[in-house]
């Protein structure tokens, strides 16, 4: 339930109607709306929209506008996965920077370092998104600590690769990239709070 003129904070749905039930008093319009909508999704399904939710969105877009936006950008953070796809580009750096280093192609040394710079902002990006739809700095659980871990280990890396130019530091970048964003997905299992 949203926050209200009593509580400064959202709160969890089945204890406030438990209160209700066991004190005897009638659950707030915005419990029994929610209470309703979840009901029509479990018979229903969520393909067709129930005037339930439609009314329980209504409210909230009403009340909360502010959480609404965070609410369509965490839609958006968890639809297109940027540190999926960060992940995808640490791989593709990792491998044009061994190829790279093998041949002794400059090109697929700048291509890596183009690549990983990307990845790096993508990476810089999502973890943005986490702060801001959160509201609390990215070291508040292990999920979000290999997230930044991984990110502080990469943005050193890439900069010592721009000093020495050599190939490796660029390929330990992305496998620290990698390895960490692989941590974190299997933390998310078990442990993210988001």
């Amino acid at each position: 339930l949203p926050p209200d003129n009593v509580q400064t904070q959202w709160h969890p749905l089945g204890p406030a109607l438990q209160h209700a039930h066991a004190t005897g008093t009638m659950p707030s319009d915005m419990a029994m709306t929610i209470a309703t909508a979840l009901t029509d999704i479990r018979e229903h399904g969520m393909q067709t929209p129930s005037d339930a939710a439609a009314s329980w969105l209504s409210q909230i877009r009403q009340q909360r506008p502010g959480d609404m936006a965070k609410v369509r950008l965490e839609v958006l953070y968890n639809r297109y996965e940027p540190f999926l796809w960060a992940m995808v580009l640490y791989v593709l750096v990792f491998l044009l920077a061994c190829v790279g280093v093998l041949t002794g192609n400059s090109m697929l040394w700048r291509c890596a370092m183009a690549l990983g710079v990307v990845g790096l902002i993508l990476h810089t990006t999502a973890m943005g998104m986490r702060i801001y739809i959160q509201g609390r700095p990215p070291v508040t659980n292990l999920y979000s600590s290999a997230v930044f871990v991984g990110w502080g280990a990469v943005l050193l890396s890439l900069l010592v690769e721009r000093s020495y130019r050599n190939g490796i530091a660029i390929s330990m970048a992305s496998l620290v990239g990698v390895g960490s964003l692989i941590v974190a997905h299997n933390l998310a299992q078990g442990g993210d709070t988001m």
